[in-house]
């Protein structure tokens, strides 16, 4: 729970400070899959989706040059880990160029809510084990990387995260995750600096 309530303050404080600045909203379509280096294993046998909600702001912009945070959603459903939603918020640094080109690089800190795919059992008093379904709440560090083309308010774009989860279990403390998708975003707004 306190790890909730602490990326919950950072994304009131995000929705606080965003007064007069750049706006936008995007949605994006990724598969999720348990790579232990970057890159390693981008897709799997299986297709194991994950979809992603958020928006975001431009802190500063000087020439082609931008510092942004975005807070976001994203659902999914794995074999491995199982169905859960996680929510995060990152900085990040954007560069575009006159032809609407742009890439993105992003660091964050979020927290991951999921209901495990493997069996669960508990000790009751009667000294038997019984079936449970734990809910558990874990954190995470995302590292992003995005490339996109923007035209007018709409931008689209294809998006790598590789993020180190933990604890996950007992004898897997860390948990590292990656997920490869594309998305749109669009502008609300702009900058009145």
């Amino acid at each position: 729970m306190r790890h909730f309530i602490l990326v919950l303050f950072i994304m009131l404080s995000f929705a606080a400070s965003a007064q007069q600045k750049t706006k936008y909203i995007y949605a994006g379509l990724s598969d999720k899959s348990v790579s232990l280096t970057p890159f390693y294993k981008v897709f799997g046998s299986s297709f194991d989706p994950a979809i992603t909600l958020g928006g975001g702001m431009d802190y500063i912009q000087k020439g082609n040059s931008y510092l942004f945070q975005l807070i976001e959603g994203t659902a999914y459903s794995t074999k491995l880990i199982g169905q859960g939603i996680t929510f995060s918020t990152s900085i990040g640094y954007r560069y575009k160029m006159e032809s609407g080109l742009y890439a993105e690089i992003l660091l964050g800190l979020g927290t991951s809510v999921f209901s495990p795919s493997r069996e669960t059992f508990s000790l009751d008093e009667n000294e038997r084990y019984e079936r449970v379904n734990p809910i558990r709440a874990i954190l995470g560090a995302p590292v992003d990387l995005a490339a996109g083309y923007q035209s007018g308010k709409y931008a689209f774009y294809l998006k790598y995260r590789y993020m180190i989860e933990g604890t996950y279990t007992d004898i897997l403390p860390i948990l590292p995750t990656s997920l490869l998708g594309c998305g749109i975003r669009y502008q609300l707004g702009r900058m009145n600096d």
